[in-house]
């Protein structure tokens, strides 16, 4: 019910939330609940806690809408790696690994998760930091074994294709 045992897509602990159509209840937001209808190209979505919000999308990835008497531009991309946003504080550039993702250009809107319990803000952004070092290391590690390795499967590689070849002129010889 709470999403305990719940895996995301890499396998992890998915948040301990419960996410019903209409009610929401989690572990640090509380409980909230929404309705959401759509009339003529607006969608209108009333909550308990942020109030209503008349939305309309414009374009792929981008929405404008209008919610407690403030305009809003909204919008989310990806490229790559890299996620893009757009909202009422601003553009931020992140990107998304296995534990969260790390936000570039405001690093205290990180998020790290880990047995289902998820992060948020400087402690995030020190654990993500932390968990990219840890992945640079071992790819840089794997770079160097396999630079290291190289070499020597080539002259294995070289020599096997020498002997063979010395094999099939001697069959020839011989018959």
């Amino acid at each position: 019910m709470f999403g305990i045992g719940k895996k995301d897509a890499q396998g992890n602990q998915t948040r301990i939330e419960h996410r019903g159509k209409h009610v929401r209840v989690s572990r640090s937001g509380g409980a909230s609940v929404r309705a959401q209808k759509k009339v003529g190209g607006v969608t209108l979505t009333a909550n308990s806690k942020h109030g209503i919000r008349a939305s309309k999308k414009i374009a792929p990835g981008t929405r404008v809408a209008f919610q407690r008497g403030r305009f809003q531009l909204l919008g989310r991309w990806s490229k790559g790696p890299f996620n893009f946003n757009l909202s009422k504080s601003g553009a931020s550039v992140s990107a998304k690994n296995r534990r969260g993702s790390f936000n570039f250009s405001n690093p205290k809107r990180s998020s790290f998760k880990v047995a289902g319990v998820q992060f948020r803000g400087q402690k995030a952004a020190q654990f993500q930091l932390f968990y990219m070092m840890y992945r640079i290391t071992v790819f840089f590690a794997a770079v160097a074994l396999w630079l290291i390795a190289f070499p020597f499967v080539l002259l294995f590689d070289l020599m096997r294709l020498i002997f063979r070849r010395r094999r099939q002129v001697q069959e020839g010889e011989a018959g």
